[in-house]
């Protein structure tokens, strides 16, 4: 049997699948050889930027017994991982999908073996909506996988903010002090495809997430997260089969140093200082089936 290093090196001398061709897909006898060199259990939050994937992963390695890194990327822009080597000079270096797993596996595990902990997992900001789920299951068919989903009203909102001002610290103070319907940011054209890119990256995620990970999907709303964030984090650990008890106070702490939290907790949601009554036909047109399903509205009588 060849180990997933001996399987690197093949690529590298040419002895394996050329470059841009699809790679095989990983085996039940590849994944036992790989977890014999790298055995911690593996999971991935995905979220869509501004959408709290940041902090859940802060507030998850508050465990004992789990990492969460941030910011990997495997699958969740381009290129993917599976893709780096599509354009390679030698066509021959390109690596099996056994090497490319474990080289994710051992960026995953370094750290959290360094920190003494034995679960380790990534959040990253998934801009590639449900092709990054498919992606991630072509090398993590036995990972777990979180998606984490915000109103992608405020998304939007915190988005284009950004954007306009080119400055993080400067759109959250502008965004909490910006009067309702005082001036319209968005232009109907970018809140269109925004909404719909919205929509249909939550959708299709939480749809594939189902799909092909079953009991090893699990969604979470950044705002549930917001008010009652124990309760929450419990959920999640337990869905990774951990325990959260004693940890409460931990997460008390980190909670009420975060300046961003503070300013997310506040009475009115952000999207309403900032849509106007064609920004918000606009959303229903192209988003309202997502907001409804994730329990934002309950029809289309929301101003």
């Amino acid at each position: 049997m060849k180990s997933p290093l001996r399987k690197a090196l093949r690529a590298i001398t040419g002895d394996e699948t050329a470059a841009g061709q699809p790679l095989p897909p990983l085996t039940a006898s590849d994944l036992a050889e790989i977890k014999e060199f790298f055995p911690m259990q593996k999971f991935f939050v995905l979220g869509q930027p501004h959408s709290g994937g940041g902090l859940l992963a802060r507030l998850l390695s508050l465990h004992p017994d789990l990492h969460c890194g941030s910011g990997a990327h495997f699958f969740t822009r381009p290129p993917v991982l599976t893709e780096l080597f599509a354009q390679a000079e030698d066509p021959a270096a390109a690596p099996s999908m056994a090497a490319l797993r474990a080289m994710a596996d051992f960026l995953l595990e370094r750290e959290a073996h360094r920190l003494g902990k034995t679960i380790a997992g990534d959040q990253s900001q998934n801009e590639l909506g449900g092709r990054a789920v498919r992606e991630m299951h072509q090398l993590f068919p036995d990972a777990s996988l979180i998606q984490i989903v915000r109103d992608g009203r405020d998304v939007l909102v915190k988005q284009r903010l950004q954007e306009l001002t080119g400055n993080a610290a400067a759109s959250r103070r502008r965004e909490h002090s910006q009067q309702a319907d005082n001036v319209a940011i968005f232009a109907p054209g970018w809140l269109t495809d925004a909404a719909s890119h919205w929509a249909g990256g939550v959708s299709d995620a939480d749809r594939l997430g189902h799909q092909l990970y079953g009991e090893s999907y699990y969604s979470l709303r950044y705002e549930d997260l917001l008010a009652r964030p124990f309760d929450m984090l419990a959920k999640v650990w337990a869905f990774l089969g951990l325990d959260g008890d004693g940890l409460e106070a931990k997460v008390e702490s980190e909670i009420a140093g975060n300046e961003d939290v503070a300013l997310d907790r506040g009475p009115q949601a952000v999207w309403r200082q900032f849509f106007t009554p064609g920004d918000k036909n606009i959303f229903k047109e192209n988003a309202r089936d997502a907001l409804i399903k994730r329990g934002y509205e309950s029809g289309d009588d929301w101003e």
